[in-house]
């Protein structure tokens, strides 16, 4: 790959490298990228070239490995201004700090252009309020219409969630969502059938929603059965974990019902035209051990 992006005489517009390889390729090849996605960044990567080379991206994803905290965080505090042109973020990293989430506030505060944001899936423990800040801004972005977060509970060892968690999700989620994906990371839940319901009645435009589920979640079952019995009323598409399928509404009755599950080839390897949209598409591309 190295070789390819060197020699390659045709201006480079979408790239997706390990990110080692960045520090052993000439910076100015990546000036005209509009897509990159970066894999296992090491520790001391040049991250930073990306913030400073790449002011023509509109599509960013980061899966973050052995980098510490604060480089990153430092990285994102330092260049909040760049990439102004960034419409679609994502963001995988081990675990969603208060460091880290200050500083995905300032980086994020500004993008106004921003559609498509995914801070999606950790499989560590962290309290819920780590990442309220990075809620509250929602509201401010106008353009936000696909969303994915992680959504646990506020004590690190027995995470309980509550229906506090989710209004404070249902209160900052933009009205016109048309995407939704959620990891749930907690263990146990005071959270009923009629709190998942009417936080699925507020989701009025909503056509795709996904649910990974941590096996070890008590709440599974209730959040499930609540999923498929009451989903966003526009819905169109509804995955809990392996399970997704279309959904079916009777014209004269209202009543949902659903297409065969999809196949598990399919599930691993689905493709944009397969969802019948790219956005979907993109908001589970990069994790698969989401289908669990």
């Amino acid at each position: 790959m190295r070789q390819t992006i060197a020699t390659t005489s045709l201006p480079l517009r979408s790239l997706g490298v390990f990110g080692h390889l960045l520090s052993q390729s000439n910076v100015q090849r990546f000036s005209t990228l509009v897509e990159l996605s970066l894999a296992l960044i090491p520790p001391r990567g040049p991250i930073e070239m990306v913030f400073t080379h790449c002011s023509r991206l509109r599509s960013l994803t980061l899966l973050v490995g052995g980098a510490p905290a604060c480089d990153l965080a430092t990285t994102l505090r330092t260049h909040s201004d760049a990439l102004p042109l960034l419409t679609a973020f994502q963001l995988f990293y081990p675990r969603m700090g208060p460091d880290m989430s200050e500083a995905m506030v300032s980086f994020l505060r500004n993008k106004l252009l921003l559609e498509r944001l995914d801070l999606g899936h950790h499989r560590s423990l962290y309290a819920f309020d780590e990442i309220e800040p990075v809620l509250d801004i929602l509201p401010g972005l106008p353009r936000l219409h696909v969303f994915g977060a992680e959504l646990s509970g506020s004590n690190l060892i027995r995470q309980n969630l509550t229906p506090d968690h989710l209004q404070y999700l249902a209160q900052r989620v933009p009205a016109r969502l048309t995407a939704l994906s959620v990891c749930v990371g907690a263990h146990q839940s005071t959270l009923t059938k009629e709190d998942w319901e009417q936080f699925f009645s507020g989701l009025s435009s909503c056509r795709f929603i996904y649910f990974s589920v941590d096996h070890s979640y008590l709440g599974a079952h209730v959040l499930q059965s609540t999923l498929l019995e009451h989903p966003p009323p526009l819905a169109e598409l509804v995955g809990f974990n392996v399970d997704i399928a279309w959904v079916e509404r009777d014209p004269e009755t209202g009543r949902v019902g659903y297409s065969e599950r999809w196949p598990l080839s399919r599930v691993y390897n689905r493709t944009a035209g397969e969802f019948g949209c790219e956005e979907w598409e993109w908001l589970l591309r990069q994790a698969d051990d989401r289908f669990s």
